[in-house]
């Protein structure tokens, strides 16, 4: 420790020239003082005039300083720049190493950076609004969703927080969802609307360029209708036309004024196109009074947190007044609200991304050490040469660390361009997968992440030169001259080289573990055994205004004889409706189950549901297991019926039959009414794919009985390809309403791409790593032991002249390799058995500790370690013991 004490000393030294030559001149700098001080206090003055006069002389003494200091700083730039021309022509030199040196950096560098940006782009970056760090959302920590967070309030709790509140500049309540919009000269279109009430533009702190915001009671029953565009639509469909306001946009049929258009890029929570005031009724009562809404506001200035969270609290707990008996319902409070938008689990993950990035760049750090050090035995004679000549080792150091930052800043500009590919294409696939990232999710190449990359090129370009720079800069000059250059007394490849591949090969072993599981993750997912069909569906959403459906019966209408139409286009097999396909998002509801008690509301099950009509399950080929489909029958005014999944007959009805028990959706004090079971169904992944989904027991309720919306999604099974039957669909829908877009339309097979999107391209990124892992630490390995068993072939050409066979040779050197590689794994095997479980989130239906994966990392590491220590190894057996020996 203390020799390495000493090196570091010596690398510096020539940074702290200058303050010794500043520290020599203060010292002369007041002896100077005193004595002219003393000259003219004998001359008869007294002390302190004698003082004031000396210093006053000694002002040019301080010249002499400014100018030391303008040498010295000008000598180290110069010092500098001359090293970095000089790395400059060691790179060109030694092409085919500087070459491996750059490709290597730029591979751990560009990855590194990529996770960086991502990381950032999805927690660092924040909402891209004035104060946005004061803006917050109300919410409560739902014990039936394992104490996750949920951004939602009532209605009623919205109205009672806002009107009594002090510690907000104010409440606002919004949501977001789909609209049919049609403008003058334009066919229908469906895009994303925003739905705020008056006064969440101003929390945002964001000006419309255009006109204005929504005015407080237009979010009444009522009410004017007006609507705010946004800035690409008002582009876009008007041209940017600056008259745009007062002019007519029909939203989901009714006409609506527009009052005002927001700036270029903004959006939220997502990049919405238009947004309409969320129609709140405070005189309403019942079950709407309880709908839940997310609400947003902004933190008076010079209010804490902690303040506005027992405010909220202290305000909702007076609202609350539970019947005797009755627990209180979850406390009602506040978070900042990019904490409120990560879901639970993703921090770990991207944590262990950016780990899994840092592996390959430690590897990658690694593997340039080493073959700096393999370098350095050829350089040991120029670098003998130079301490002879006067030279300081620190000196040394210096440039030969310089020449490695060079390679480095190459290797970067690669890790950049890399990274600015990586963070397009993930852009790109949140685009295709959720039609638009989150309004604070920006991927890119900003200040941030090049700062990022430059911090890591600098970590990486001394981590991986400076010991080996401290060695060849202690290597015996004189010992080296000796030898005539060949360097065999001045450097030896020991056991820091051994500790780098140990590392190399653990941390591999850590991020092959990764990508097997990610690897049967994704073979699980293409190659699962769905309980339903993929192949030749299609399917499409329509929305049916209320303006022109206004009553159930009127929609119903609509879709039974859309319904009709579908079943009769020439090549379909099957059609049906749903409010939702298999593989969609969770859904839940608290549910009774008749018969059954419940001492607590937190008591009461939950379960998936979903809204079906006639065909469904005959559409997707998944059979009825008992009882029954839903029919025609089953509509309005009829026996209410659902059907449960096999889950939950098996969890709510365990051992009994399951066909002709009830339940409802809602507590004990809901009207809902009693649902009879008619039918068991397959599990059909109601509640998402992966790790982060809810429990997969649901139910299913008929189209008929559900008060349907009017928002539909349609599928329809073809004989042949299903996207050669789009053209029937569209003149269907149009043939019954010329004004209802059709949207979202693909395929089946798409949508459960796009359903698992997030566990197919994020794994994909952790294949990357390990592969990268992988490739690196062989060739390292192969490096070690091929520079080792080179150095060691006068003493194999001894052993063979004594007798020695090739085997026993090829052993000599392979044990040595072995040993690390055996090391390397116990070490790898034991990190990766203790980080598995962040990768849970994005795992399909495989165990983070699979027993198949972790044997097949260890042994896939235990052959490649073996081929790169018996290439080597066995080239040594081949050495002529003459050529050997003749060569020292």
């Amino acid at each position: 420790m203390v020799s390495l004490l000493h090196r570091l000393a010596s690398l510096f030294r020539n940074l702290f020239h200058r303050s010794r030559v500043e520290r020599e001149l203060d010292a002369e700098l007041v002896d100077v003082v005193q004595l002219l001080t003393d000259e003219k206090v004998r001359a008869g003055m007294s002390p302190e005039a004698a003082r004031r006069a000396a210093l006053v002389e000694v002002g040019g003494v301080e010249q002499v300083k400014e100018e030391v200091r303008s040498v010295q700083a000008g000598a180290l730039v110069e010092t500098v720049a001359r090293d970095v021309r000089f790395g400059v022509r060691m790179l060109l030199k030694y092409p085919v190493l500087s070459l491996s040196v750059v490709l290597t950096f730029g591979l751990g560098i560009g990855l590194t950076t990529a996770v960086f940006g991502l990381l950032k782009g999805i927690f660092l970056t924040g909402l891209p609004f004035e104060g946005a760090e004061r803006i917050v959302a109300l919410g409560f920590y739902d014990p039936e969703l394992g104490g996750r967070f949920e951004d939602a309030v009532s209605l009623r709790q919205f109205l009672h927080l806002r009107e009594h509140q002090t510690v907000f500049e104010g409440l606002a309540a919004y949501s977001s969802g789909e609209v049919n919009v049609t403008v003058a000269d334009g066919g229908p279109e469906r895009h994303t609307a925003g739905f705020f009430s008056p006064g969440a533009f101003e929390q945002l702190s964001v000006r419309p360029v255009l006109g204005r915001t929504f005015r407080p009671g237009e979010d009444a029953p009522g009410a004017a209708p007006v609507v705010v565009l946004g800035y690409e639509m008002w582009r876009d469909r008007f041209a940017g036309s600056a008259d745009v306001l007062g002019r007519e946009v029909r939203v989901h049929g009714a006409a609506r004024t527009v009052v005002g258009v927001m700036p270029e890029g903004f959006g939220f929570p997502r990049r919405e196109r238009l947004w309409l005031p969320l129609p709140i009724d405070g005189s309403a009562a019942g079950q709407w009074q309880n709908r839940l809404y997310p609400v947003i506001g902004r933190l008076r200035e010079g209010t804490s947190l902690d303040e506005a969270q027992a405010q909220v609290a202290t305000l909702a707990a007076r609202l609350e007044r539970p019947r005797p008996g009755d627990a209180r319902a979850p406390a009602v409070t506040a978070l900042r609200f990019m904490d409120a938008a990560h879901p639970k689990g993703l921090p770990a993950f991207f944590a262990a991304l950016l780990g899994a990035a840092a592996g390959v760049l430690l590897i990658a750090s690694s593997n340039v050490a080493n073959l700096l050090l393999a370098r350095a035995s050829a350089r040991s004679h120029e670098v003998a040469v130079r301490a002879a000549l006067g030279a300081s080792r620190g000196r040394v150091v210096t440039q030969l660390v310089v020449e490695v930052l060079v390679l480095a800043g190459a290797g970067a500009v690669l890790g950049l361009g890399l990274a600015a590919c990586a963070l397009g294409w993930i852009t790109s696939q949140i685009t295709a997968a959720e039609g638009d990232a989150q309004v604070w999710m920006r991927f890119g190449l900003d200040a941030r992440v090049f700062l990022f990359a430059a911090g890591v090129t600098l970590l990486a370009g001394v981590a991986s030169s400076l010991v080996p720079a401290l060695r060849t800069a202690s290597a015996d000059a004189m010992g080296v001259l000796k030898d005539g250059g060949r360097g065999t007394s001045g450097l030896r490849m020991g056991r820091f080289s051994s500790a780098l591949i140990v590392a190399e090969v653990a941390v591999s072993c850590v991020l092959l573990v990764g990508s097997g599981l990610m690897i049967r993750s994704m073979v699980r997912l293409g190659t699962a055994d769905l309980p339903f069909s993929t192949r030749n569906i299609l399917t499409a959403g329509i929305a049916l205004p209320r303006l022109d459906y206004p009553t159930e019966g009127a929609r119903a209408s609509l879709q039974e004889r859309l319904l009709q139409l579908l079943a009769a286009i020439p090549g379909a097999e099957a059609a049906t409706l749903s409010d939702n396909l298999p593989g969609s998002v969770d859904n839940s509801t608290a549910i009774e189950i008749e018969g059954s008690s419940y001492a607590r509301p937190s008591d009461y099950p939950r379960a998936q549901w979903q809204v079906v009509g006639p065909g469904y399950f005959r559409t997707f080929e998944a059979a009825v297991l008992r009882g029954r489909e839903f029919n025609a029958g089953d509509r309005r005014g009829a026996l209410p019926v659902a059907l449960a999944n096999e889950s939950f007959a098996r969890r709510h009805f365990a051992g009994q039959e399951a066909v002709g028990r009830r339940f409802r959706p809602g507590r004990g004090d809901t009207t809902a009414l009693w649902l009879t079971v008619v039918g068991v169904v397959p599990d059909m992944y109601m509640q998402g794919f992966g790790e982060l989904s809810g429990a997969p027991d649901g139910y299913y309720v008929p189209l008929a009985q559900s008060g349907s919306s009017g928002a539909v999604r349609l599928a329809l099974r073809a004989r042949g390809d299903p996207m050669a039957l789009t053209s029937d669909v569209r003149a269907a829908i149009r043939s019954l309403d010329p004004s209802l877009p059709l949207f979202e339309l693909r395929s089946m097979e798409s949508e459960v791409r796009r359903a698992t999107w997030f566990y197919r391209d994020f794994g994909a990124a952790f294949v990357v790593f390990g592969l990268a892992a992988l490739f690196l630490a062989s060739v390292g390995l192969y490096g070690v032991v091929s520079f080792s068993a080179t150095r060691r072939a006068h003493e194999m050409g001894i052993r063979m002249a004594l007798g020695a066979e090739g085997p026993q040779l090829v052993w000599l050197v392979l044990r040595k390799g072995a040993a690390l590689v055996v090391i390397g794994l116990a070490v790898g095997l034991a990190l990766a058995a203790a980080v598995a479980d962040a990768l849970g989130v994005i795992l399909f239906q495989v165990d983070p500790r699979d027993p198949v994966v972790f044997g097949g990392v260890a042994a896939s590491l235990a052959l490649v370690g073996l081929a790169a220590t018996l290439i080597p190894a066995s080239r040594i057996s081949r050495v002529n013991p003459v050529v050997a020996l003749g060569a020292e």
